[in-house]
């Protein structure tokens, strides 16, 4: 994946800052209950890093994440950070019950073979259970190298973090933009796409064309940047256009066809293109999906059989309005929620999953003017239940930003992402508002925890825990639960989520007045006091 505006590398890589050294946030939240909670190790012979920022020796970082991914029980986490003159990936392995970090290492500390690398790319594994890591050595000796240069593969052992194979393409130079390369269904070789920046006679087009590699021997077998049947064309209009562009994928379901996504600017607005190939790189669609969105994608990720986009809509906030798309393999939206919000309250950062055993989509927000996180189920037809809330312990200076997040084979949820400063002006007159900084957090929460359905438990399905009498009600309900509870109480929420009437629980039967609310659907809960939701959720029904 790879992303060309110079705007949106600063916002992701959270920038380069020479300035005075700030202290590390609490990494730890209060509210629903976390399992486990790390930062990443450099390796085990170092604690922690960035303990403060900037946080290396030359005051000048940057971080990239690849997303996490959980193989045999364990969690892998890659962070790479790097500057012009420094480059490495640390990848660290936790055991998803306990947390416990398993391994730790730094790829390329001090510049392996002189070269910097940059392992930025989904990471894989292969038929021998081994770890493969993905990305870019640089071209230029004791330099780094960010989504350009060599292409470079990396097998690791599962079980320990050791290399065991170290692959380098020094024949197929990347440049500015290559695909995560997995157009293969056996290991090698495979496809890699680049670009070809101002084709001749028209000065600003954009070309992507795929190259054929056999990695292990460090050889091209065949490149097709002037085979019209396999290259696909962009139009563009300046410079600025043609340096706007970012490529994500492929998207694969069966490995015999793949799609890529296309974003770039012309004149001020977002353009969007899709292109589908076959397993030769043959092109078999290509076609305009702008009218899908009207709006910037922030991130696109495969989820089983559809892709889906992170969207941005630009209002009053730096970091916009956000929501979400899924369309299929072919462009065609299945699912989309643009500009969401929740009890009154615009989502300025947004992550969000299929759940398992569901119909639902599972939301990590971070809304506008808001330091908290949330989570929250949506249901099908557009309605939210929240599931959590992580209380961020710091200053309203740090902002926590989630990034990634998936279900884990336990149907815990793991998320993913960083601390960043909001809006902290230095004394250099350099100002930050969610880019810079880059405390990368992983964290992990039960499906008991967040209410999640199971394989064997939905809580939609769960047997009643208690009862709703009258239902439909016009003034007063008794919420009856079918065994002493202490520490809990009712809720009554809103078709958006929002809580519009909490009760105490002090016996086994508890009336709630119910008169002043609007007419309509409600969905009644309970809830511990840590914020745990139990039981079945009920629907009400408000009538005159």
């Amino acid at each position: 994946m790879k992303y060309l505006n110079v705007i949106i590398i600063c916002i992701l890589c959270n920038c380069f800052l020479n300035a005075q050294l700030i202290k590390a946030p609490d990494i730890h939240f209060g509210g629903s209950k976390v399992d486990w909670a790390h930062t990443v190790k450099d390796t085990f012979e170092t604690d922690q890093i960035l303990h403060s920022f900037p946080s290396f020796s030359n005051k000048e970082i940057g971080l990239i994440w690849a997303r996490p991914k959980e193989f045999d029980k364990k969690i892998i986490f890659n962070v790479s950070n790097y500057n012009y003159q420094y480059m490495g990936t640390m990848v660290n392995a936790y055991n998803l019950d306990s947390g416990d970090i398993l391994w730790a290492k730094n790829y390329n500390p001090h510049f392996e073979n002189n070269f910097g690398y940059s392992y930025t790319l989904d990471m894989d594994f292969n038929e021998n259970s081994n770890l493969i890591l993905k990305g870019y050595r640089s071209k230029v000796p004791f330099a780094g190298a960010l989504w350009s240069g060599y292409y470079s593969e990396r097998d690791v052992d599962l079980k320990t973090g050791n290399t065991i194979n170290h692959y380098n393409n020094t024949k197929q130079d990347l440049r500015i933009v290559g695909t995560n390369p997995a157009i293969s269904t056996g290991q090698y070789p495979f496809f890699v796409y680049n670009a070809y920046f101002g084709i001749p006679d028209e000065k600003f087009n954009v070309k992507f064309f795929p190259v054929k590699v056999d990695i292990a021997n460090d050889t091209i077998i065949d490149a097709f940047e002037f085979d019209s049947l396999k290259t696909v064309v962009f139009e563009t209009k300046t410079v600025e256009e043609q340096t706007s562009f970012r490529i994500d994928g492929p998207f694969t379901i069966d490995h015999q066809f793949f799609t890529f996504v296309v974003q770039y600017y012309k004149d001020g607005h977002p353009v969007h293109w899709l292109w589908k190939t076959d397993k030769d790189a043959n092109v078999l669609i290509k076609k305009e999906i702008s009218s899908n969105f009207g709006e910037f994608y922030f991130e696109a990720e495969q989820k089983d059989s559809l892709i889906e986009m992170i969207t941005v809509s630009k209002d009053d906030s730096y970091q916009g309005h956000r929501g979400y798309l899924f369309m299929d393999m072919d462009g065609n939206v299945v699912n989309r929620n643009s500009q969401i919000t929740i009890e009154g309250k615009k989502v300025g950062h947004l992550s969000t999953t299929r759940l398992k055993y569901s119909d639902e989509v599972l939301h990590v927000v971070r809304f506008q003017h808001d330091n908290d996180i949330y989570i929250y189920r949506e249901t099908k037809d557009k309605q939210y239940i929240k599931s959590g809330h992580l209380i961020n312990n710091n200053s309203s200076a740090y902002a926590y930003i989630p990034r990634f997040i998936f279900q884990s084979s336990d149907n815990g949820l793991v998320i993913s992402g960083s601390f960043l400063l909001d809006t902290l002006l230095f004394p250099n007159s350099l100002r930050c508002n969610f880019d810079c900084g880059g405390w990368p957090v992983i964290m992990k929460l039960s499906a008991e925890t967040l209410g999640l359905p199971t394989a064997t438990s939905d809580p939609w399905q769960q047997p009643l825990t208690f009862s709703i009498a009258p239902n439909p009600c016009t003034n007063q309900i008794t919420v009856t639960t079918f065994e002493a509870l202490s520490n809990s109480r009712i809720e009554i929420y809103d078709q958006t989520g929002r809580s519009v009437t909490s009760r105490r629980i002090l016996s086994t039967a508890t009336e709630i007045d119910i008169s002043s609310l609007p007419t309509g659907l409600y969905f009644v809960s309970l809830v511990d006091d840590l914020g745990k939701r139990f039981g079945q959720v009920q629907k009400l029904v408000k009538i005159e």
